[in-house]
């Protein structure tokens, strides 16, 4: 299976492949910051053509191990040295609201520009703005609740039901997705420490198939007994670019 990024919305490990000195950097949180994000931007700009900035907003660690289990009674979720829980149901950030699905970028997109990139902002919107996601297993390799994306180009606006994303800083919109048998679901079995998976979750071009990829982690029906308790790490991305 070809799997095209303009076509589908996500890419999977082909080429994107991280050496030992950015995995180890992004299992220590101290290291994340110094040494794994630099390796991301750079991973961003091989595969992505005419980018002219990259902008990092996020990085999260997720642990499918309950709070409770691990012995937190108080969590503060804006936080990064806390773990997020897998999310199970199938959704997408930063969606092309009805109005402008054809050819414009959604309030929640150019807000967070905004937010990220003060008296740039404006300048920057006038180009194509996208919000990649690259994803991928630290410590050990995923076989408990993997993630799970969908073939974007499958996924028309009234497939999705928009809900507030509330923190305590920030207000935006995720969109979640409602049950179609015409959707294509892919996942990377077995996915390795050095395999990242990248993935759109908005993209301000009209021209591509896929604007924004679904995607869900999920209980796999196989998982041996004493798999180990997924750990990943994401990096949420603005890519600006001219083209």
């Amino acid at each position: 299976m070809n799997f095209i990024w303009t076509r589908m919305a996500f890419k999977f490990p082909a080429t994107l492949f991280l050496g030992p000195e950015a995995i180890a950097a992004s299992t220590g949180s101290t290291l994340v910051e110094r040494d794994y994000l630099p390796e991301v931007e750079r991973l961003v700009r091989t595969q992505i053509p005419n980018v002219t900035s990259v902008h990092i907003f996020d990085q999260r660690i997720r642990r499918n191990v309950s709070y409770q289990s691990a012995g937190l009674r108080h969590i503060d979720l804006n936080n990064r040295a806390f773990y997020l829980l897998p999310v199970n149901t199938a959704h997408v950030e930063q969606v092309v609201t009805h109005e402008i699905f054809q050819d414009s970028t959604p309030a929640s997109a150019v807000q967070r520009v905004r937010r990220e990139m003060g008296d740039q902002a404006e300048s920057l919107l006038k180009g194509r703005i996208r919000i990649t996601n690259l994803w991928r297993p630290i410590n050990h390799r995923v076989e408990d609740n993997p993630l799970a994306v969908c073939d974007g180009s499958l996924v028309d606006y009234d497939d999705m039901l928009a809900s507030d994303h509330v923190t305590r800083d920030y207000v935006g919109e995720t969109f979640n997705l409602m049950y179609r048998s015409k959707y294509d679901w892919y996942y990377i079995s077995n996915q390795d420490v050095d395999e990242v998976l990248m993935f759109k979750t908005y993209d301000s071009s009209s021209q591509v198939a896929a604007r924004h990829c679904p995607h869900a982690s999920f209980h796999h029906a196989k998982v041996p007994a004493g798999t180990l308790p997924r750990e990943s790490i994401e990096v949420r991305v603005l890519i600006f670019s001219n083209d």
